[in-house]
């Protein structure tokens, strides 16, 4: 990632907001600091469509409302004044927004990340407990782009998470804030893998 700014300036959220209405990049609100988020690969962009799309079509028919969303949507994490985008986010029944804006979720159900070489290490560690101190968050979901590997962690308890690792192609990952499955190859329709060496 890289600082949006090189001033070692804290800025408001009104004024990340602001400035990010004008920005081309999209830039993660963080304590004071507003930094740059890193492009995606056209098989991340894949992968987190391809989610969506069967999230989407898994849900429908389900008697309670659910909306799945892209990566355009930012959740709010207030208790650590931060502001981040996740690569899909669910969110059951009502979309609460933060007051004055239509693009910020304060009540997020599920949150995926789809993991990058850049990304990966704290999208494991620190942004899991970020999205933690959420009190509607019930599952996050991390997804492999170079192998196939998707591991959920569900809340059980305000701080028992369980958790759950799948691997092979041919296996239904359950979303267990939702009753659903799909199966990776699925989620990971059209991904080539490297072979391994």
């Amino acid at each position: 990632m890289v600082m949006y700014t090189t001033e070692p300036e804290n800025y408001t959220i009104a004024e990340y907001f602001a400035l990010e209405e004008k920005a081309v990049e999209k830039h993660e609100y963080i304590n004071g600091k507003i930094v740059q988020m890193s492009g995606g690969t056209i098989y991340h962009g894949l992968i987190a469509a391809n989610l969506i799309t069967e999230l989407n079509i898994a849900l429908y028919p389900n008697e309670k409302k659910y909306f799945v969303m892209g990566s355009d949507i930012k959740i709010s994490i207030p208790q650590k004044n931060q502001i981040r985008y996740p690569d899909a986010v669910v969110v059951c029944e009502k979309i609460e927004r933060l007051p004055g804006r239509k693009d910020v979720l304060l009540n997020p159900l599920i949150v995926v990340e789809v993991l990058s070489d850049s990304t990966r290490r704290f999208d494991k560690t620190g942004k899991f407990d970020l999205y933690q101190r959420i009190p509607s968050l019930k599952e996050y979901i991390l997804i492999e782009q170079e192998s196939p590997e998707i591991t959920g962690f569900f809340r059980e308890e305000a701080d028992l998470w369980r958790t759950q690792s799948i691997t092979d192609l041919s296996e239904n990952f359950k979303f267990r804030a939702l009753n659903v499955e799909i199966g990776l190859e699925k989620i990971y329709r059209g991904v080539e893998f490297r072979e391994e060496e």
